[in-house]
């Protein structure tokens, strides 16, 4: 990271329910592919792939400094009924 990008981690079971639905489109299983909205456009002008920090199924969003506040509000709204929870570095490295 630099003080230009920040980035967020969405990882467990349901991390691709929770982007796809920040996403509003289905999630392919290709990490390679750059995902958008339902109407063609970047969610974010921002890196998505996918990754796996802690063993489970995860994605990392790398985005401008400027929109990490307004995706961090999107990951928030959209994780409701997911069971979601915010973890710290030092939680997650406990993890393995």
């Amino acid at each position: 990271m630099t003080d230009h990008y920040g980035g967020l981690a969405l990882i467990g079971p349901h991390s691709r329910q929770l982007l796809a639905r920040i996403a509003h489109t289905e999630i392919p299983d290709s990490a390679s592919r750059s995902w958008r909205n339902s109407n063609g456009h970047r969610l974010y002008p921002g890196d998505r792939r996918a990754a796996s920090v802690s063993g489970e199924l995860g994605y990392e969003i790398y985005v401008p400094t400027l929109h990490i506040s307004a995706l961090l509000d999107a990951v928030l709204v959209a994780s409701i009924g997911l069971g979601a929870r915010h973890i710290g570095m030092y939680a997650l490295n406990s993890c393995g």
